[in-house]
């Protein structure tokens, strides 16, 4: 077993196209029509509409609405509350996996893999 571990940081997979934090809603939300999300279009329209209900209480609240970390926080903390502006219970509910499906879809269509004959 080798004795070496590599610890990458976040932006490792951005050179294969993968967004950074403070692009990546950005760039899900550019992706949110196109095909490559594929099935995933009603969880892309969920987190977006969650967004927008964030940013109704962006003025009491500090959160980065840029930051998928930040929202996915966010959304998480209207699970537990069982709360999110005028979001109905089972919306808020299905908010984390929609939010997992937008993180995984927006790599997919992003990452590019070197792809050689060998």
């Amino acid at each position: 077993m080798s004795e070496t571990v590599f610890i990458l940081g976040a932006g490792a997979s951005k050179s294969a196209g993968a967004p950074l934090m403070k692009n990546f809603l950005d760039v899900a939300y550019n992706l949110r029509k196109r095909p490559e999300v594929g099935d995933a279009a009603e969880d892309f329209g969920l987190v977006f509409d969650g967004i927008a209900e964030l940013q109704r209480a962006h003025s009491k609240a500090t959160i980065d609405l840029d930051n998928v970390e930040s929202v996915f926080a966010a959304f998480e903390m209207a699970r537990l509350l069982g709360r999110l502006g005028t979001f109905a219970p089972e919306r808020i509910a299905r908010l984390r996996g929609a939010m997992k499906r937008v993180i995984e879809r927006t790599l997919e269509a992003s990452v590019r893999f070197p792809v050689s004959e060998d």
